[in-house]
């Protein structure tokens, strides 16, 4: 192991009309960041209030630019281009990033060897207020408990080195709900890879569920995307056989998805709501 130091960590987020939760997004990080961090926000001109909310910001770690883009992953990768730091975090402008996330990262880079170029943490989802609904932790990684697994990576709780992600291509512009699937599926198949799992104790981001999410929207679109990313990236038969399997899984899920997020199947899972985060 080495003493690395980390130098910045740029956060990515791609909005188009993200509403109320925007604010909730940016100051959930910024407070976050030292001075070589920062916050890259791609804007796809919305034109709702959400932009209005951040004008009492005044912090230039905050870096905001509009411009019109042919769909989330492009609003990334022109964000992935203008970033500085060394390492990105993917948040989405509905989300947020927990208290004290950062600062394990940083703790857990000055332990670690320098080929380190991912490293994911456990997550939350959350409610459309911000109460926990349950969390999540995934598991140790390889291309097939990824291609095949539940207990996937998020996205928001997932650090890549720029250098890393930018010579694997970035992101897949074909891709317009399971972009972050497709990435990881790239990643974990290049064996120079180096992935690190943080403890479970801290979780690093929460994924907002609400009315207007793509998960809660367009749950379908994902499950076919989801199809498309494992028909592309896995080859053999014995592969191929197991991704129908899974494909099989992933409409059930779907199918399912009222009855897990009901307030009665929570209680009698013994869900209820947790801590609030934003």
């Amino acid at each position: 192991m080495t003493d690395h130091e980390v130098r910045g960590l740029s956060i990515l987020t791609a909005s188009f009309n993200p509403g109320k939760y925007l604010l909730s997004a940016v100051t959930s990080v910024l407070p976050q960041l030292d001075e070589f961090s920062e916050i890259c926000l791609q804007d796809a001109n919305s034109t709702d209030d959400s932009l209005r909310s951040l004008v009492s910001i005044r912090d230039p770690k905050l870096k905001v630019i509009c411009a019109p883009d042919d769909g989330q992953s492009d609003g990334l990768n022109k964000a992935l281009r203008r970033a500085r730091g060394e390492w990105i975090l993917w948040m989405n402008a509905d989300d947020v990033v927990l208290p004290g996330a950062i600062r394990e990262f940083e703790r857990a880079i000055k332990g670690l060897d320098g080929d380190v170029n991912v490293i994911y943490g456990s997550y939350s989802r959350i409610d459309a207020d911000g109460r926990e609904i349950f969390r999540l932790h995934p598991g140790v990684m390889t291309f097939e408990t990824l291609a095949f697994g539940r207990r996937r990576p998020w996205s928001g709780a997932t650090f890549v080195k720029k250098a890393w992600l930018e010579e694997i291509g970035g992101f897949n512009n074909e891709y317009h709900f399971c972009m972050d699937f497709e990435l990881f599926l790239r990643l974990w198949q290049n064996p120079r890879t180096v992935a690190f799992r943080l403890p479970e104790s801290v979780p690093i981001g929460a994924l907002r569920i609400h009315g207007g999410t793509k998960t809660a929207s367009f749950g379908w679109s994902f499950v076919r995307e989801l199809r498309r990313a494992r028909k592309h990236h896995l080859v053999s038969r014995f592969q191929n056989a197991f991704a129908v399997i899974a494909s099989a899984v992933d409409v059930a899920i779907q199918l399912s998805t009222p009855i897990r997020e009901s307030k009665i199947y929570r209680i009698v899972r013994g869900r209820e709501r947790g801590p609030q985060f934003g």
